[in-house]
């Protein structure tokens, strides 16, 4: 009796609902962020693509700059050394300003 009493506890059953919004969390978190818009994206029926910016004739530095563009606005922007860690800079800025505006990416 005392285990069923136990186990159907209110605070024990809010601190398991509690540990699998955390355990979500850390397995988004641990998603790169392209991936995360991607999906968010993809749920709420937003168009979604990168554009890359190539870099200027004449300069020697390997930079890459990409931006994200997300129902024809541009989110964000991002630079890195490779075209994949300029999207994924991007993402990241998208990512910071959706969450700004009220949206929840991480559902």
């Amino acid at each position: 009796r005392w285990v069923k009493r136990f186990l159907d506890h209110p605070r024990r059953i809010q601190n398991q609902k509690q540990h699998k919004k955390s355990a979500r969390l850390v397995y988004i978190m641990s998603k790169p962020m392209t991936q995360v818009l991607s999906e968010w994206a993809t749920k709420n029926r937003k168009d979604h693509r990168y554009q890359e910016i190539p870099p200027r004739p004449g300069t020697n530095v390997a930079s890459h700059t990409a931006l994200i563009i997300i129902d024809g606005e541009t989110l964000g922007t991002g630079t890195g050394r490779t075209n994949k860690q300029a999207r994924e800079a991007a993402a990241s800025h998208a990512a910071q300003i959706l969450i700004a505006r009220g949206e929840s990416i991480y559902e």
